[in-house]
């Protein structure tokens, strides 16, 4: 249960169309969008999401460099 709930955020939060993060080295690694009008909250949130999946031990498929 909980690792489709932390699948589905991820794949909700490296969505293109959100402009949060943008592939690097052919789509190898994603890097945060300088030029993204989000709110600097929504990448705390962000932060916050991913820090409590490894908290619950949960593995997920997010390539950062």
């Amino acid at each position: 249960m909980k690792n489709e709930y932390f699948s589905l955020i991820t794949k909700s939060i490296f969505n293109p169309y959100l402009d949060m993060f943008i592939p690097k080295n052919s789509a190898r690694f994603y890097w945060f969008n300088g030029y993204s009008y989000e709110m600097p909250l929504r990448f705390e949130f962000m932060g916050m999401l991913l820090g409590l999946a490894l908290y619950n031990s949960v593995h997920l498929d997010i390539h950062f460099p």
